[in-house]
């Protein structure tokens, strides 16, 4: 009885996530400009006729991040600081310059690997006329100062 009482003040979107952290969060993004991303390649020594069109695939970074954040926040564990395990890009077609993006967000699991926590999110990205198409395996784990505080 008592944990129905605690159950019942619980934030409904707290509950959702709960019940079910391997649900999809979806996203529209707004276009990134074009002088942000050719500000983004001078920056990162891209040289723009190879993205004529195109969004380079390190330009996550810029879009990605909050949807990586927002399922992080699902592990069952403490995420304020993390550190990043690797990722990997799996391009189908070019994202389009220029066009809303899609994201579709999962968290896919946590689990404990060499005494270590694992959590793997995975984003997947398209244009939302439906040119290209991209995901992001993503690894992190808590920064170990972090695991002394969960």
């Amino acid at each position: 009885m008592s944990t129905g009482l605690v159950w019942s003040f619980v934030p409904q979107p707290i509950k959702v996530r709960l019940r079910n952290p391997h649900a999809e969060i979806k996203e529209t993004l707004k276009p990134a400009s074009d002088d942000l991303v050719s500000a983004y390649l001078r920056w990162s020594g891209g040289r723009e006729e190879n993205y004529a069109g195109t969004l380079p695939a390190h330009f996550f970074s810029h879009y990605g991040m909050r949807m990586v954040a927002k399922l992080a926040s699902l592990a069952p564990c403490n995420m304020l600081s993390v550190v990043n395990q690797g990722c990997r890009f799996r391009i189908a077609e070019d994202l389009p310059r220029g066009e809303a993006l899609e994201l579709t967000g999962r968290f896919v699991d946590c689990r404990e690997e060499n005494g270590r926590m694992r959590v793997h999110t995975r984003v997947h990205v398209r244009g939302v006329n439906g040119r290209g198409e991209m995901t992001c395996l993503l690894y992190t784990s808590p920064s170990p100062r972090d695991l002394s505080t969960s």
